[in-house]
C-alpha cells in the first residue's frame, strides 16, 4: 500500500466513524437536532441502501428510520473495523468495512462521492450473527433464501425482502 492508497483509506475510515458516531449518539438520545441535520445533509440526493435483511431503501426511508429511532437505544454502541478502499474514479470511492453493534455484525460496502456524500450503502449480516440468540434470524433468511433460489427468479427473490445472490451457507 503507498502513501496515497494508506492516506486515502485513512480519509474514508474517518468518515465512516464520523457517520457512525452521529448514529449511536443519535440512537443513545444524545445528539443535538443538528447533528441529524449534518447526517441528513452527509446523504445525497439519490441515496439508496440494501438493508441487511434485503430491504431496498431510498433516502427518505434510512432518514426517517434513523430519525425515528432518536433515544431508543440509550446503551448503543457502534464499532467499525476493517475499513478497506476498494476501488477508486472520478469523483467515486468504494468501501467496505464492518459495522457492529453489540454482538451483532455487518459486513458494507458504501460508494462515496466528492466531499464524502453518501450515495449507496449495502449491508450484509456478518456470518454467525444477526439479529436474535445465535442469529436465528439470519439462518431462517438463509433457508428462506434457499427455497427462493431453487424456484424463483433474482426479482422475485428481491422484491420478497431476500438479498438474492449474497453469500449463503
Amino acid at each position: 500500500m503507498t502513501g496515497t492508497d494508506r492516506d486515502l483509506t485513512d480519509a474514508v475510515r474517518a468518515e465512516v466513524v464520523r457517520h457512525h458516531q452521529v448514529i449511536e449518539q443519535w440512537l443513545a438520545g444524545r445528539a443535538p437536532r443538528a447533528a441529524f441535520d449534518r447526517f441528513s445533509a452527509a446523504h445525497a440526493p439519490g441515496f439508496t441502501m440494501v438493508a441487511p435483511d434485503g430491504r431496498l431503501l431510498s433516502r427518505g426511508d434510512v432518514l426517517a428510520e434513523v430519525e425515528a429511532a432518536y433515544g431508543g437505544r440509550p446503551d448503543a454502541g457502534i464499532e467499525i473495523r476493517a475499513v478497506a478502499v476498494v476501488t477508486t474514479a472520478p469523483g467515486l470511492v468504494v468501501a467496505r468495512y464492518e459495522e457492529w453493534q453489540d454482538d451483532e455484525g455487518r459486513l458494507a460496502t458504501v460508494v462515496l462521492q466528492d466531499g464524502w456524500r453518501w450515495l449507496h450503502l449495502h449491508e450484509t449480516w456478518c456470518e454467525s450473527s444477526g439479529p436474535g440468540p445465535d442469529g436465528q434470524a439470519l439462518a431462517a433468511a438463509r433457508q428462506r433464501a434457499r427455497i427462493l433460489r431453487s424456484s424463483a427468479s433474482p426479482c422475485q427473490a428481491a422484491s420478497s425482502g431476500i438479498a438474492y445472490g449474497s453469500q449463503i451457507s
